[in-house]
C-alpha cells in the first residue's frame, strides 16, 4: 500500500544558497522511507489524484528531512 507522495524538485539550500534538483530517489533516502510505500510524482495530474490520500514528501529549504515536520496532503 503507497503511503508517501514524492514530489521531486528544486531547492535552494540553505546552507550555501545554492540551487539543487533533488530526485525522488534521493527524497526517498532522505525521508528514510521504504521506496515500496512510495508514489512518485510525474505529472501535475498524479498530484491532483494523489495528493489528498498521502503523505506529501518534497524537497525542504531548511534540510530538515524527519517526518515529523510533513504536513499531511498537499
Amino acid at each position: 500500500m503507497k503511503k508517501y507522495l514524492i514530489l521531486p524538485g528544486m531547492v535552494t539550500s540553505n546552507t550555501d544558497s545554492d540551487r539543487h534538483f533533488i530526485t525522488a530517489h534521493q527524497l526517498i533516502r532522505l525521508y528514510g522511507v521504504n521506496p515500496e510505500e512510495c508514489q512518485v510524482c510525474h505529472s501535475v495530474q498524479d498530484f491532483y489524484v494523489f495528493s489528498e490520500k498521502l503523505i506529501v514528501l518534497r524537497p525542504r529549504y531548511d534540510g530538515d528531512y524527519s517526518l515529523s515536520n510533513v504536513n499531511n496532503g498537499g
